[in-house]
């Protein structure tokens, strides 16, 4: 019995996001919250977090949620889990972003919220990237084998 899987679908980047081959990616947010109303600049993201600040996120997760996270509401825990994960993926933002030195700490979870959206859309695609890049540099490669080995085998092309 064969295991097939569907390849996975493309991800789909917003027209405010741009991926960048460095692993980084620029979010230009033009949203409106619910309290503190418009919310507009750039954001420069990280693609993926690096094993220590995908611990350390962990870690500051745990601690938003404090000694008895685990009688914490489901927002709460999303909120937690938003800022933890905010904190390690943005490198900038703009200056309401950063205003007395609260970062992030703004009263709109629906801003948080797409921001954590673009922060793992902007993961998705620079993996999915890097896998395609990887898959033509493989065959590239296997191409160029194939040629050497037929170069050196005249005789083997003759026979077919």
């Amino acid at each position: 019995m064969e295991n097939k899987t569907e390849d996975p679908k493309p991800v789909t980047i917003p027209e405010d996001l741009k991926i960048n081959p460095d692993g980084t990616a620029f979010y230009t947010i033009n949203e409106e919250g619910a309290i503190q109303g418009d919310y507009r600049g750039v954001f420069t993201l990280k693609c993926y977090l690096s094993p220590l600040d995908s611990l350390a996120a962990g870690r500051q997760f745990r601690n938003h949620l404090g000694p008895y996270g685990d009688s914490a509401t489901e927002s709460e825990r999303y909120t937690a889990f938003c800022m933890s994960q905010i904190a390690y993926r943005v490198i900038k933002g703009p200056p309401w972003w950063t205003a007395d030195n609260s970062t992030g700490n703004i009263p709109d979870l629906n801003i948080l919220s797409t921001i954590l959206d673009r922060c793992l859309v902007a993961e998705s695609a620079y993996k999915e990237r890097l896998a395609k890049m990887k898959e033509e540099a493989l065959s590239k490669a296997q191409t160029a084998v194939q040629a050497i080995q037929d170069s050196l085998n005249p005789k083997k092309k003759e026979e077919v």
